[in-house]
């Protein structure tokens, strides 16, 4: 089926939303999500958590997309990536965390870059690349046999 221009299925997205395609694609990504997040915390350990979007500015990475307040001299940004937290949550004792972040890259706009995504973001204390190869390896392997394996549509 011929579709609208992107433009305009944008313009009315929750028709668009309605689309078996794209049904599809929302229903498999829970699906994969629901899968890591069962194998990461009921096999191996790890707690789930949420780490703040707004941060203090840092000098170091891409650009980042600043976010005003009320005061004019003062910004928050959007989280990179959640580097900082990562780093109380091991310290606080937490030696295995996982969690999806969200991540925003003030970065020129090019095929292979995209300014807001999504990630797996994991950490483990005292593991060596062996151990991530492995955990990274299993994560995969239980994706595909409990929701990969039977699909009849193509990714």
């Amino acid at each position: 089926s011929l579709l609208p221009h992107e433009d305009l299925r944008l313009q009315h997205r929750y028709l668009d939303l309605r689309r078996d395609e794209v049904q599809r694609n929302l229903r498999l990504r829970s699906q994969i999500s629901s899968a890591m997040r069962d194998f990461l915390t009921s096999s191996h350990g790890f707690v789930e958590v949420e780490t703040p979007t707004l941060f203090k500015r840092t000098s170091e990475g891409a650009r980042e997309y600043l976010v005003p307040t009320r005061d004019p001299e003062k910004f928050y940004a959007l989280a990179q990536s959640p580097q900082q937290f990562k780093q109380m949550l091991m310290a606080g004792g937490i030696d295995r965390y996982f969690q999806f972040a969200r991540c925003y890259r003030d970065e020129d706009l090019r095929a292979d870059r995209q300014p807001e995504f999504t990630q797996l973001d994991m950490e483990l204390s005292f593991v060596d690349l062996e151990g991530i190869m492995s955990l990274v390896e299993g994560i995969l392997a239980h994706v595909w046999d409990s929701v990969l394996r039977d699909r009849e549509e193509p990714l």
